[in-house]
């Protein structure tokens, strides 16, 4: 097993589910550490994702860091069709050179509720 590197981090309030020896690192590790503390200050709650990656890159180019790359990031699609009887979700992920379904659902659908509850 090979031994992480980098911010570890053994949060208490994970205690309950992680064990003691478990851990787990606090940042990505390709990306520079004050690049990290740029999206920490970025991400105030309400910013896109897109504001805040170039926000990042704009740091990246001051500090003479090449920009981080988005390459390698999970991708993938969810299509969602219905008839008059269910719905139906499937969802893709991208394969190297292109889209595999990896799953679907399907549920029903209808005017009336599938179960009425009564209160007792």
């Amino acid at each position: 097993m090979s031994q992480a590197t980098g911010n570890v981090t053994n949060s208490a309030q994970f205690a309950d589910i992680v064990p003691a020896t478990v851990r787990a690192c606090s940042a990505a590790p390709r990306l520079d550490l004050r690049l990290l503390s740029e999206i920490d200050r970025q991400d105030d709650g309400r910013a896109s994702f897109a504001d805040i990656w170039r926000a990042v890159g704009e740091c990246a180019n001051r500090l003479g860091q090449p920009r981080p790359s988005r390459r390698g990031e999970a991708r993938g699609a969810v299509v969602y069709s219905a008839d008059e009887t269910s719905m139906r979700i499937e969802t893709y992920i991208w394969r190297d050179d292109d889209w595999g379904l990896t799953a679907v659902r399907t549920f029903p659908r209808g005017r009336e509720p599938l179960a009425v509850e009564r209160p007792v």
